[in-house]
This record gives structure tokens, sequence and C-alpha cells, in this order.
């Protein structure tokens, strides 16, 4: 946005002959008619102003899911470790198991208040990101379709990465969210694979227990009522596309 508001050399040859500033007059933002007749020094004091606006915009946008996606698998790097962890429970010594059973609950403890913590954090932020996506894949995918009949590859292109980039960060946060709670429904099957059958009665009921609770489904949701896991992502793309198809098939008409 920020290249494509500056003068290019063909467009100022070709106002040349009829020069007028407003011609080809751009800012990043394009808000040129809130500004009016501006000098040029005023132009270019909005025009910086603006292109570092943007690029802050930016930054605190791919920080932001950079920031969550990274959260979300060293959780997940940790739930893995819960495997390893689960090894030491198949030991001789009863005091030694009891130990190390109380020592894999708290981790487990630990990493659900993890999780939860990211959901309560996340939640709100990820409802107004699936709302302003979709509002955006809309409006994309109506100017693709009024541009599809044109030879306009540059702005075709535009669009295009619009749809893209607004669907991969979608993608982001469904797949950290199907794979978070895809792992912590497999601690289940982690207790069931060691050798509970030569615990003591006691110990294979402390085991039941934690199976007990990885009954209870954990998701990344937005607005705590969403889930966000592949599921979901597949449903958001047959929606567009179906959306999309029926504005063509009104466009034509």
């Amino acid at each position: 946005m920020i290249m494509d508001a500056l003068p290019s050399s063909k467009t100022i040859q070709q106002n040349n002959e009829t020069f007028n500033e407003e011609d080809f007059r751009q800012i990043p933002l394009r808000t040129i008619c809130l500004f009016g007749n501006m000098s040029i020094s005023t132009y270019w004091t909005v025009f910086i102003f603006q292109s570092v606006q943007l690029f802050n915009s930016v930054i605190v946008n791919i920080g932001n899911d950079v920031f969550f996606f990274g959260i979300a698998m060293h959780i997940c790097g940790q739930l893995d470790s819960l495997n390893i962890l689960s090894d030491e429970l198949e030991t001789n010594n009863e005091k030694n198991r009891l130990r190390k059973i109380k020592k894999f609950v708290r981790r487990h403890i630990h990493l659900l208040e993890m999780g939860q913590l990211i959901q309560n954090t996340y939640t709100n932020i990820l409802l107004v990101n699936l709302i302003t996506g979709g509002s955006h894949i809309c409006l994309a995918g109506i100017q693709f379709l009024f541009l599809s009949n044109t030879i306009d590859v540059v702005l075709l292109t535009k669009v295009g990465s619009v749809l893209i980039i607004i669907l991969l960060q979608i993608f982001l946060y469904s797949y950290a969210g199907d794979y978070m709670s895809s792992l912590f429904q497999d601690v289940c099957k982690v207790i069931y694979n060691c050798t509970w059958y030569e615990f003591s009665p006691s110990h294979v009921r402390d085991l039941m227990f934690i199976i007990m609770r990885t009954h209870v489904p954990f998701n990344i949701s937005a607005g705590n009522f969403y889930i966000m896991n592949i599921e979901s992502f597949k449903n958001i793309v047959k929606t567009c596309f179906s959306f999309f198809s029926v504005l063509r098939i009104v466009f034509e008409e």
C-alpha cells in the first residue's frame, strides 16, 4: 500500500502535459479527500506518518499471531513431554511410583491452567479476528468477481493476496487449537498404554481420575462459543466459496 501510493514515472509522464498534482498524489490510507489541498511539505508529512502507522499496525498484528502460535506450540511440546514422564511410572518401587504419579498430575494440571489462560486471553481477540476476517473475505471476494472480467493483473494479485493472508491467519489459529486439543485428549491414551495392570489398586484408582479428567474436552474458542479447529476452518472455507459461487451467478445474470 505504501509503495503503490507513490507516483510512478509512467503516471507523471501521462500527466506531464496537463500537470495537476491531485491527479496522481495519493497517501497510503487513501484518505486524500479528508485533507483537501495540501502543500508539498504537509503531503509528505502525512505520507510518512501514515506509512509508519501502517508499518506498526502490520508488526502488531503479525506479532500477536506469532506470539499466540509460539505459546500454543510450547504447550504442545510440554504435552509431548508427558509421554516421557509416563514412562517413569513403570517402576517396582511403590513409593517412587506414587511420587511419579503426583509429579505427572501436577504437570498435567499446570498445562491445563496454561491452556485455559490462553483461552481466556484470546477468546475475544479470536472473535474480533473472525468477524473482521470474514468481512474482508466477503469484500475481497466481491472485488475479485468484479475484476475477474478485466485484465488488471496487479489488482487481481492484490485481492488474491488479501484472501490468502486472511485465510492463512485463520488457519494458524485453527491448527494450533486443533493440535493442542488433540494432545490434551491423547493424555488418556498415554495413561492407558502404560503397565497400569501391574500397579496397586490405589495407584490404578489415581490413574482413573486422570483419565476421567481428560474426558473433559479442552478447546480454543472464539467468543467462548466457536471452536477453533481444522473442521471449523474447513467450514469457513466452504462457506466463503459457496458465497462466491452465489455472487458469481448473480453477477452473470
